[in-house]
């Protein structure tokens, strides 16, 4: 797009395009843009670095070293894919944002459809106007939406760090709000059976529960019901 984009250290204008294993890597003066087949393309921000891993017709795939990028995807759901070393981007139709930084944190924010960041067998759905931050260390964070409140939001951080008290997870549930069921419905695995039975009259003062969905349910994580509850919730997958 502008500047001296290069692709193992030749000239992005010289290349042209990617081989399997190559770096593209921009400077704090250029941009780039890769076009993904046929199914969209990836706007790479200055001072980034992406790598090729795989080109397929039923699999496309990134790795994003450092920096910042924008994906925009019209292919069925499942076909691109973005690595970090804290999780993996799966695209399930959608525009969004995927930014490393150098401290080791991953952001990701959905400007429309939905992304699932997946590591170790865990899934994290974040849908249009929501966004999830990954560290290596702690891996997949749980998403919220960006206008959440602060204090919210601020909890929510300290609980992926690890800290899940009974302290936490009450602050969490005495200042969520409607849109935070997507939070609550995150963590509800992550947390001991006295905190999901919490959860669940939380989120019953907002929602009808599903016909057969119950609190002996939910305090069990039983996948069926909590399957149920997402589509209730109707932020989509």
């Amino acid at each position: 797009i502008e500047g001296n984009s290069r692709i193992e250290n030749e000239s992005f204008e010289d290349v042209g395009f990617f081989k399997i294993g190559d770096w593209l890597e921009t400077d704090a003066l250029s941009r780039a843009k890769i076009r993904v087949g046929s199914i969209g393309e990836v706007e790479v921000d200055s001072d980034s670095r992406i790598k090729l891993i795989e080109t397929k017709p039923d699999e496309y795939r990134l790795a994003l070293d450092k920096g910042k990028i924008h994906a925009t995807i019209w292919a069925p759901p499942r076909l691109f894919f973005v690595e970090t070393p804290s999780a993996t981007a799966v695209d399930l139709g959608c525009m969004y944002t995927l930014e490393v930084d150098e401290k080791g944190w991953r952001y990701l924010y959905v400007i429309s459809g939905w992304v699932a960041l997946e590591n170790n067998g865990q899934e994290s759905i974040i849908p249009t106007g929501a966004m999830c931050e990954t560290h290596k260390a702690s891996g997949t964070g749980t998403p919220y939406f960006k206008n959440s409140d602060e204090k919210f939001i601020n909890t929510l951080k300290l609980f992926d760090l690890g800290e899940r008290d009974i302290a936490i997870i009450n602050t969490l549930l005495s200042s969520a709000e409607k849109d935070d069921l997507l939070s609550l419905w995150h963590i509800i695995p992550k947390v001991d059976e006295k905190s999901r039975e919490a959860i669940f009259l939380t989120m019953k003062e907002f929602i009808e529960m599903p016909d057969g969905v119950t609190k002996e349910q939910i305090i069990k994580a039983d996948k069926k019901s909590m399957d149920e509850l997402w589509e209730v919730l109707g932020f989509g997958s």
